[in-house]
């Protein structure tokens, strides 16, 4: 298995993993075009990304064949879950990136959006009033509050985060057409051992890790390795 570039922090940063309240939104193209409009397969660690895109054509990269997207498009990706772009270079859009700390304490995990915050989703169909525009406008208000100075500032992202992701659940109920791509079974290990290592640290052995998880420390050293 080809080995994927990981990032503690966003795409080409090599500084330190973002502190855990950690949320920051862009316009794609800023990023994208330091990269030539091509952004190669990775992962993050502990970051969960939305991606709004345009109508320009995308070729979306995952763990599958390609994908190519040809209208507004809106991608929910996991950390740990593999994405890459070959863009456009008149492709607009943009990117919110949520660390998995931040997004627990707004979404605990024991709620009805859990499911779609699992794993990849690809949003292509909308329905009033949920538009792409709609949709859009949220993050951009968010964008704006993010940057800004007002009082009470983290009390009034958390509510804009809550309301933005219950309009995506909203529309990831209501899309007919939604792919879900599931990990592969070192991937979903891989990711149990992360949330584990998480919570108990060097507390445990790896032979007690891998107990845990029902498999072998050799193949838990193998998985590992691989990603």
């Amino acid at each position: 298995m080809k080995r994927i570039t990981h990032f503690e922090g966003l795409y080409g940063e090599s500084g330190p993993r973002p502190d855990g309240e950690y949320l920051f939104s862009e316009l794609l193209e800023t990023r994208s075009e330091n990269f030539d409009w091509k952004i190669k397969p990775h992962i993050h660690t502990n970051l969960y990304q939305v991606f709004l895109i345009e109508t320009r054509k995308t070729e979306f990269l995952g763990n599958n064949e390609p994908t190519w997207l040809t209208g507004p498009s809106i991608l929910l990706i996991p950390s740990l879950v593999i994405h890459g772009f070959n863009y456009h270079a008149t492709t607009k859009g943009r990117i919110l990136t949520i660390s998995d700390k931040l997004g627990s304490g707004i979404f605990p995990k024991v709620n009805s959006i859990a499911p779609m915050l699992e794993s990849l989703q690809i949003l292509t169909h909308y329905a009033p009033p949920y538009t792409f525009r709609y949709v859009v406008k949220l993050v951009e208000e968010l964008h704006e509050e993010l940057f800004s100075t007002r009082h009470e500032k983290q009390q009034m992202l958390t509510a804009m985060l809550q309301q933005l992701f219950l309009v995506l659940y909203r529309l990831w109920r209501q899309n007919s057409v939604v792919m879900q791509e599931p990990d592969s079974i070192s991937l979903s290990y891989f990711r149990k051992l992360q949330k584990r290592f998480s919570e108990a640290g060097s507390k445990y052995s790896i032979d007690q890790y891998a107990r845990e998880l029902g498999i072998t420390p050799v193949h838990l050293n193998r998985v590992c390795n691989i990603l």
